[in-house]
């Protein structure tokens, strides 16, 4: 005996599910939604293209900024130039400067072992094992063979004879920072010192010291160097050098430490298509 519902299937073979339609289509349709349409497909189409353009052609590239701690921060002590400039407060130059004051550079070099406590990867105790320093000439920026900026060095003599700049022609060492756990770090300290009568140093022409103190206590100190920024837009060679004074306002009778920091700069972009370059 067959089935009901097998009959019933052979009897509805022609039959077909009921459906409302507009105009005789399944779905709405009006030019105005043609053309909306079209519009959205070739905008998709022509981003696209332009994407992969940009790519293949490599007109573009970006910066990608990070932190990493494995990095040691370092910087080469040669490639540096420093000049070293005391003022009045209105920025004129002191008169007899050698009977006021002197300048002196000296370079540190510390190292450390970091002990580490028991149970704890970022509890450590660092304890210096030594340290040495090395007392850096300063000498006239025109005696020295600069290479970046000449004539704008060369300017500082002539309009300051006072001013110095540190030779670092033949000291071979390298700036490390203190940041992260790599043993050791560097620092470069400069002093400004009160002329002082001694015969060991063969100076006995110093001014009074109540009269130092009264020219010292409202001057300027400035510290030129040459600072890097970044050129988005050369490929090739995207560090661009500038120069830059920092003016510090100073006073025989009040102490003052200021901190300068010199900064490693790495990037990455995607010039290398597809693997990143450095």
């Amino acid at each position: 005996m067959v089935p009901l519902y097998e009959i019933l299937n052979h009897v509805d073979i022609l039959s077909f599910k009921p459906e409302l339609k507009i105009n005789g289509n399944s779905r709405f349709i009006t030019k105005l939604g043609k053309l909306i349409s079209l519009i959205c497909i070739f905008t998709i189409m022509i981003l696209s293209f332009s994407i992969i353009w940009e790519v293949l052609t490599r007109q573009t590239y970006s910066i990608i900024y990070n932190l990493d701690n494995r990095q040691r921060p370092s910087v080469r002590i040669n490639d540096s130039q420093i000049a070293l400039i005391l003022t009045d407060a209105t920025g004129q130059e002191i008169s007899e400067h050698d009977r006021y004051f002197n300048f002196m550079a000296k370079f540190w070099k510390f190292d450390f072992q970091t002990n580490y406590q028991q149970n704890s990867s970022l509890s450590m105790n660092k304890i210096f094992t030594k340290y040495n320093s090395t007392d850096l000439p300063l000498k006239k920026c025109t005696s020295l063979n600069f290479t970046k900026f000449t004539s704008f060095y060369n300017h500082i003599t002539t309009a300051f004879p006072s001013g110095v700049c540190i030779d670092f022609s033949n000291f071979n060492d390298t700036f490390y920072g203190k940041f992260g756990d790599f043993g050791g770090y560097s620092v470069l300290n400069i002093y400004i010192r009160k002329c002082m009568n001694s015969t060991a140093l063969n100076k006995t022409n110093c001014y009074p010291e109540d009269q130092i103190d009264k020219k010292l206590s409202q001057i300027v100190f400035e510290i030129i160097s040459i600072e890097n920024d970044i050129d988005y837009n050369n490929y090739e060679n995207p560090l661009l050098e500038y120069i830059k004074s920092e003016p510090l306002l100073l006073s025989s009778t009040v102490f003052k430490t200021f901190l300068k920091e010199m900064n490693m700069v790495k990037f990455h972009s995607n010039k290398g298509f597809i693997f990143d370059n450095t």
